[in-house]
């Protein structure tokens, strides 16, 4: 147990408990008679622990019905599991193999409707599953070098890396059809090389947070939470976003980084010193309002930005450039554990209750 429950009660907030509750919403600056209302978020998904299918650093996809794919691990077979929208697990799949419908390892999840595609670059090839687990086909991909971000029928979208452990140097999108490859976001544009870094917590070993809408990509930098429109919307600047304070870990979050650093101090050598030092100004360091994975787009094409709050996750909500409204939600740390598809969002929360456990919370979008 981590906390006194006192502690998740001060900082959870009213649909913390079975499904079918409302998220609380705050920061609603419109007023009464605007059309511009935060849309309802609601909680279908029964509060549960399913650490061992769960895998931490993974990204997850929720399907137009609400069931959610998630990577359950990554040296074994079944490497994959789908849930129902209440947490409920349904069944694994997927083969760790280099034959048709296998993955050495998976990367990116999609979910297009009802259906699972799987970017597994070790390979390199694009899979289709059913929800049955099922294989649909299987495509291969032309560029090497490169990381699974989001696919679509025909496309592919992919992080570009500078050599074998290089920094993502661009994102481009590549035709599964044709072989043609089209650049979306360049690293070399200075929001942009600034956004990866903040993703990257300092480095641009990560791709920054972003999202297509048609023609228009947003990249937000989650250190300043500005993000960029490109083109920009009609009569809008380019760049916009929230004036917020500096953010700064919740007690949870800081008490495992600490004792992460306290283990790294304990350990003679080289890197005791550097660990003592991180130690030092852990309490004063200010963190990203949002990671890598937080920009998503509904089914009416409003922009959620998911990121930290205390030791909750708020999800902020644009139309174009303005923004309507926030939900915070009773998730600890979801990280690349975010999806949007339609009216559904899934998250994948580290549990309040017990340490190293993982928690599948699934909304739906009023």
């Amino acid at each position: 147990m981590r906390y006194s429950w006192l502690i998740l009660l001060a900082l959870s907030v009213t649909n913390c408990g079975s499904g079918n509750e409302a998220a609380e919403s705050t920061d609603d600056p419109q007023g009464p008679e605007s059309n511009l209302r935060l849309p309802a978020l609601i909680r279908v998904s029964t509060p549960r622990i399913a650490s061992e299918l769960l895998l931490p650093l993974a990204n997850i996809a929720v399907t137009s019905t609400g069931s959610v794919f998630a990577l359950a691990t990554i040296n074994e077979s079944p490497m994959l599991a789908l849930f129902d929208s209440t947490g409920a697990l349904l069944r694994r799949f997927g083969v760790l193999g280099e034959g048709p419908g296998e993955m050495l390892r998976a990367g990116s999840l999609t979910a297009l409707g009802d259906t699972l595609v799987v970017v597994a670059p070790n390979r390199p090839v694009v899979i289709y599953f059913d929800l049955d687990g099922r294989l649909i086909r299987e495509r291969r991909l032309k560029t090497s070098n490169s990381a699974g971000l989001r696919a679509a029928e025909s496309t592919v979208e992919l992080a570009i890396f500078h050599g074998a452990m290089g920094s993502v140097s661009q994102i481009i999108s590549e035709n599964l059809e044709t072989g043609q490859i089209t650049s979306i976001i360049d690293l070399t544009d200075p929001f942009i090389a600034a956004a990866a870094g903040a993703a990257g917590q300092g480095s641009a070993l990560w791709p920054p947070a972003y999202v297509r809408d048609g023609e228009r990509v947003l990249v937000g930098n989650g250190a300043t939470y500005r993000i960029k429109a490109m083109p920009p919307y009609a009569g809008e600047p380019d760049v916009f976003g929230r004036d917020l304070p500096p953010r700064k870990r919740g007690p949870i979050e800081f008490a495992e980084r600490k004792a992460i650093w306290e283990r790294a101090a304990s350990v003679p050598g080289p890197g005791k010193a550097s660990a003592l030092a991180r130690l030092d100004t852990l309490e004063r360091e200010v963190v990203p309002h949002f990671d890598a994975n937080a920009l998503h787009l509904d089914g009416q094409g409003r922009t959620w930005v998911f990121g930290g709050h205390q030791d909750s996750t708020f999800a902020d909500v644009f139309i174009g450039p303005e923004f309507i409204g926030r939900h915070i939600l009773p998730c600890l740390l979801p990280a690349r554990g975010i999806a949007v598809n339609g009216v559904w969002v899934a998250l994948r929360c580290h549990s309040y209750a017990e340490e190293g456990a993982l928690e599948l919370q699934v909304y739906r979008i009023e």
